[in-house]
């Protein structure tokens, strides 16, 4: 949901201190996952892994085991990050970038070196990106053609007994009656508040997602149902990250799922884009 930049504070500013349960080892897992897979450069599948760790603990610092004696920080932004600029996504690379220096960790690993050269990357490309052309001139605005003088004829008049008769006039083109699609059949951009909520989402900010959807009223349909669905998701976070102690926030992503099938039954998550957890939650959510 993919996915879409300003600068984005860190999701990491939660502060809750995250002790080691089941839920604890599924992030630790799928990060492990996603660093073979940056080793591989498989940097669709890195951008995915650690989506979903970022989605079960967007907080950074802690070290993690990966095999064997190798320990690395935890820093799922800087590699979320680094898997978009490989993928050519330089605004989410950005953000993803700007997450991670915002947490703090990265600085004190060899990584950091690497999120600048990045981001200094993704300046050199916005700036080398040609401009687009300049619109063409409106057919309103075209100088009036002007006509050429027909030549004097020096040939002498004809006699009314020898004029030849005109020539018939060329039938014009007939243009296409077939009609243009109305404009209620065309797909219709979602709102902009919908889409910074999704990147709010996916970037681990979780409150600024919630915030920025319920500035949303009037939606109907596939809009509506999506704007039901990421605030399921972020309650989920929420509720994930804070241990599963708030049963008012599980209460109340259970809500947006019911909201969300009714919206649009067929609509549900996208397991390349929101974590297992959540997706099964939605399944048996009723």
């Amino acid at each position: 949901m993919a996915r879409p930049t300003a600068r984005r504070a860190a999701a990491v500013l939660f502060g809750l201190s995250l002790v080691p349960s089941a839920a604890g080892a599924d992030y630790k897992e799928t990060y492990r996952k996603a660093v073979e897979a940056v080793d591989r450069k498989r940097w669709p599948e890195v951008a995915r892994l650690m989506r979903e760790a970022i989605a079960e603990n967007p907080r950074e610092g802690e070290r993690v085991k990966l095999y064997g004696l190798r320990f690395e920080a935890y820093v799922p932004h800087f590699y979320l990050g680094l898997a978009l600029l490989n993928t050519g996504d330089c605004a989410g690379a950005v953000a993803a970038f700007d997450a991670s220096e915002a947490a703090g960790a990265i600085r004190s690993t060899p990584r950091y070196a690497e999120l600048l050269d990045g981001r200094k990357t993704c300046a050199a490309r916005v700036a080398r990106a040609p401009s687009p052309p300049p619109a063409a001139p409106s057919p309103s605005h075209a100088p009036p053609a002007t006509q050429a003088a027909a030549p004097p004829s020096a040939a002498p008049a004809r006699t009314a007994d020898t004029t030849m008769p005109p020539a018939p006039p060329v039938p014009s083109p007939v243009p296409s009656l077939a009609p243009s699609p109305p404009a209620s059949d065309r797909p219709a951009a979602p709102p902009a508040d919908l889409v910074k909520a999704a990147r709010a989402y996916f970037d681990g900010r979780y409150e600024e997602s919630l915030a920025l959807l319920g500035r949303l009223a009037g939606l109907r349909g596939r809009a509506a149902a999506q704007s039901h669905l990421f605030r399921a998701a972020a309650r989920f976070a929420l509720y994930r990250v804070g241990r599963e102690a708030d049963a008012a926030l599980k209460s109340q992503a259970a809500q947006d799922v019911i909201a969300c099938r009714r919206a649009d039954a067929s609509l549900s998550p996208d397991p390349q884009a929101f974590s297992p957890a959540f997706a099964e939650f939605f399944r048996i959510s009723r």
